[in-house]
């Protein structure tokens, strides 16, 4: 079943985003904004309530077009939803984008069903296709696409996207719920050991799109950008001061590319209105080059914390990867971060390319080490898998391990739990089981050595926060009454704010 053309011409688009978490869906937040400037009309829908609730939901909205997009893992979800969307008589086409499109397009929309499928930034080609599709014009003439029509695909070239990333209109946070904001409730519940506080209202400051560097695990999928830093910080004290901001989340790695963008950031932060606190994202190699004048001065600005890219703790690995970091680096890094009471934060994986278990042995040794630097650092661990865009992903099918795009695919997605790490695609010189027991081992060293550098009682609180978080989750979902009461919403703020005053106390003599 293919519908290229609306029978509600005049009716809104409709983007349905997930739920609302630990993070502003800033894709979803600029499609928005393009589309506003353009005088379109679009409502935002959030996978929030029950699938066929949601579905009828649509249904009664006569859309011109509905809009999904996210990452790989959900094209299975995207394809129960058009599924039912089909079961209830829709007549209006459906468009995929994102992450799980655009390194993909004819395998993304087949396997969903869905009718186009827009590559590359959207901004652009969504508001163009639109109005192709309320002026009955042909669909094939706009770039960016991937068109299914029953059983043919059609690409239409290279899509347009925005050249200066300063012309991007400002993003309507308003229309959003106003839970993204509440970032330290959501970790709460979910990953109390990260640096956030219970209480911290988080803004979200957007640096730019592409990234200079060539990680082999990484999707590439654009054109190096930046938005210039007066504009991000003027935009950011706004949005500060509407929504009673307190943290600012610099979310990509371009806030931190070089030591002079650093600078020129840190120096616009200390002319803020009041004082904040903000963390980032950076690359290792650069916090090297950062001078001991700087990293004082973004401590006294209000710098909690930088999310580096650990990724391994062998010197081979991390080359292969296409890393520019060492073992030492990241050791004398992370002590330096310490120095000036920056925390650090980051993630180790394991099953690279021809990866040993002396590399894993290595890996372990690091981790180690920088929780003894640094009891606060906070590390995450994952599986090496190869999605698609990656190089490891082109290197897979070089290989000959998998023949095609849908062999990746019954494999990722016939395991238990889509969402949980698995060997999918081993490059490494282990075997699948060699790599689920060290990744296993790894999470049992980290835990042992997080309570010998901070203590049994901080473990004990954050498996209560965790607890009462996901019980008050668990009754929210049942909408009953009582949530609603002010001493309920007051008891439970308590008691999460106690155990996370709690532990601050514990992280502040570390």
């Amino acid at each position: 079943m293919s519908i290229l053309k609306s029978n509600n011409p005049s009716g809104p688009i409709v983007l349905v985003s997930a739920p609302m978490g630990a993070n502003f869906p800033f894709s979803f937040g600029y499609l928005a904004a393009y589309l506003k400037q353009h005088n379109e009309k679009f409502i935002i829908l959030f996978r929030d309530i029950p699938e066929k609730e949601l579905v009828q939901k649509i249904i009664d909205l006569k859309p011109l077009m509905v809009g999904f997009g996210n990452l790989y893992p959900e094209l299975p979800i995207f394809k129960r939803y058009i599924e039912l969307l089909n079961e209830a008589g829709r007549n209006f086409p459906i468009v995929i984008g994102g992450q799980m499109v655009s390194p993909i397009p004819e395998f993304a929309v087949n396997i969903t069903q869905a009718d186009i499928g827009i590559i590359g930034e959207g901004e652009i080609t969504l508001f163009k296709l639109a109005q192709a599709m309320r002026e009955g014009n042909d669909l094939s003439e706009i770039k960016g696409l991937v068109i299914r029509d029953g059983e043919e695909t059609m690409l239409t070239g290279p899509g347009e996207f925005i050249e200066n990333l300063d012309d991007l209109p400002d993003v309507p946070f308003d229309i959003f719920p106003d839970n993204w904001l509440a970032t330290g409730r959501w970790y709460a519940a979910y990953a109390p050991r990260m640096l956030l506080r219970f209480t911290d209202r988080v803004i979200p400051v957007h640096g730019g799109r592409g990234c200079p560097y060539k990680c082999n695990f990484c999707y590439h999928h654009s054109k190096f950008r930046m938005r210039s830093v007066p504009l991000m910080m003027a935009e950011a004290e706004k949005n500060m001061e509407q929504f009673n901001g307190n943290v600012l989340n610099f979310s990509d790695d371009l806030a931190m590319v070089n030591p002079k963008r650093v600078r020129e950031l840190v120096e616009h932060i200390a002319k803020l209105k009041k004082p904040i606190k903000y963390y980032m994202l950076g690359h290792f190699e650069v916090i090297a080059k950062l001078e001991d004048d700087l990293l004082k001065a973004m401590k006294e600005t209000g710098c909690r914390m930088i999310a580096q890219g650990f990724e391994s703790g062998s010197d081979r690995v991390l080359k292969l990867m296409g890393k520019r970091s060492t073992s030492d680096m990241i050791l004398t890094q992370v002590e330096r971060l310490n120095k000036y009471g920056i925390y650090s934060t980051g993630n180790f994986m394991i099953g690279e390319i021809s990866e040993t278990r002396e590399d894993v042995a290595e890996t372990k040794r690091v981790m180690k080490e920088c929780v003894r630097i640094a009891p606060n650092t906070e590390l995450t661990f994952s599986i090496v898998t190869p999605f698609p865009g990656s190089k490891l992903y082109s290197e897979l099918f070089r290989r000959g391990l998998m023949k095609d795009d849908n062999e990746f695919y019954e494999r990722y997605m016939s395991m238990e739990g889509i969402f949980e790490w698995k060997v999918v695609a081993n490059m490494s010189d282990m075997s699948d089981e060699e790599i689920i027991y060290l990744y296993k081992d790894m999470l049992d060293e980290y835990e042992k050595e997080k309570i010998r550098c901070l203590g049994k009682t901080m473990s004990a609180i954050c498996r209560a926060q965790v607890i009462a978080g996901q019980v008050h989750l668990r009754l929210f979902k049942k909408n009953l009454n009582f949530l609603n009461c002010a001493p309920y919403r007051f008891a439970y703020d308590s008691f999460q704010k106690s155990l996370d005053c709690a532990k601050w106390k514990i992280r502040a003599n570390h």
